[in-house]
This record gives structure tokens, C-alpha cells and sequence, in this order.
């Protein structure tokens, strides 16, 4: 059996494919499934990441973000200051 949560993402990008926006995905899952099936937000936020051109349907791990430095270059600048 398929997971809800993938049906729902699959349905989502099912809908962004077919040229409806979030609003209209999250009224049809609404009525599908009922009003707890996923906030509007939520189809807003996945609505982007397909804009984005990712259509991967794994959620990002929260909490982690990547390092905007290399760490050898952070630990060099460190050192240059100070002298």
C-alpha cells in the first residue's frame, strides 16, 4: 500500500504538471481527503521546490544547513586576523 503522504506529493506534483497552482492543488486535496491533509502553506512550499525544478518527493532534513564557507578558508582568515 502507498503511503498518504507520498499519494498527497505525488498529487501535488501531479497538479503543479498540469498547470494548476497551490491554492487550487490544496482546495482538491481538501476535498479529496479532508482539511487536515496538509496546510496551504505547505502546497506553497512544495509548489516552489518544483519551480525550482526539484521534483524529488523526499522532504530536506530540517534543522541542518550546509556550510556557506570551506572551513580551511574560515580557519585561515582567523589566523591572518590576528597577526
Amino acid at each position: 500500500m502507498v503511503d498518504q503522504k507520498y499519494f498527497v506529493l505525488a498529487s501535488l506534483l501531479y497538479d503543479f504538471k498540469m498547470g494548476k497552482n497551490a491554492a487550487e492543488s490544496h482546495r482538491d486535496l481538501c476535498s479529496a481527503f479532508g482539511e487536515q491533509v496538509m496546510t496551504e502553506r505547505s502546497c506553497q512550499l512544495w509548489f516552489a521546490r518544483f519551480r525550482e525544478g526539484i521534483e524529488s518527493l523526499e522532504e530536506e532534513p530540517h534543522g541542518h544547513r550546509s556550510a556557506a564557507i570551506d572551513n580551511n578558508e574560515l580557519e585561515q582568515l582567523i589566523e591572518a586576523d590576528s597577526m
